[in-house]
C-alpha cells in the first residue's frame, strides 16, 4: 500500500489527492504529507522572471513591481536601520554610563550613526549645539521615514497595487 516510486519521482510537485496521486489516508501517509510541495516551481519562476513580485493589483492579478517602489523601500529600510543604531547608542549611553567608551557595541553603534550625525550636522545652522545634534538627527530619520512612507503609499495608489506598509 506504499506510494510507487515512479509515482513519486514523475510528479514531486502535484498534491498528494490530485489525479496522479494517492487517494487514501494510508497513500498519503505513505506518500508524504498533504500539502502542497510547489516551492520549486515557484522559485524556478522568480529565477525566470526577476521583476515578478507578490504585490496584487486591483484585479488581484500579480503585478510587477515598480522600481521605484523597491527604491524607496529600500530608502526606508536604511533609514530604520540608522534609527535602530541611535536607539541602541542611547540605550548603551544610559546603561553603560562612563565605561560606554570602552565597550565594543557602543563603539559599533556609534560607527554606525556617525554619518547620520555628520550630515546633520551639515544641515543645520551653526546656532544648534553639538550635544543637541544626535536628538535633531533622530527627529529627521522619523520624518523621512514618515516622508518615505507617504511616498510608498502614493506609488502604490499609483500603480494601483495592494501593498502592506
Amino acid at each position: 500500500m506504499g506510494c510507487p516510486l515512479a509515482q513519486r519521482r514523475a510528479a514531486p510537485w502535484s498534491h498528494p489527492a490530485s489525479e496522479d496521486g494517492p487517494k487514501t489516508p494510508a497513500q498519503i501517509a505513505a506518500c508524504g504529507t498533504g500539502r502542497w510541495l510547489r516551492p520549486r516551481v515557484v522559485i524556478l519562476d522568480s529565477i525566470r522572471d526577476p521583476g515578478k513580485a507578490a504585490a496584487r493589483n486591483a484585479s488581484g492579478r500579480i503585478a510587477r513591481m515598480p522600481i521605484e517602489y523597491t527604491l524607496v523601500a529600500i530608502a526606508r529600510a536604511l533609514v530604520e536601520v540608522a534609527g535602530y543604531l541611535m536607539i541602541g547608542q542611547a540605550a548603551l549611553f544610559v546603561l553603560a554610563g562612563s565605561r560606554r567608551e570602552g565597550n565594543f557595541v557602543y563603539q559599533l553603534f556609534r560607527k554606525g550613526a556617525t554619518p547620520v550625525y555628520r550630515f546633520t550636522r551639515f544641515i543645520t545652522p551653526r546656532i544648534v549645539l553639538d550635544k543637541h545634534i544626535p536628538f535633531v538627527a533622530f527627529l529627521l530619520l522619523i520624518w523621512i521615514w514618515l516622508a518615505l512612507a507617504y511616498v510608498k503609499r502614493a506609488i502604490c495608489v499609483a500603480h494601483q497595487l495592494q501593498c502592506g506598509l
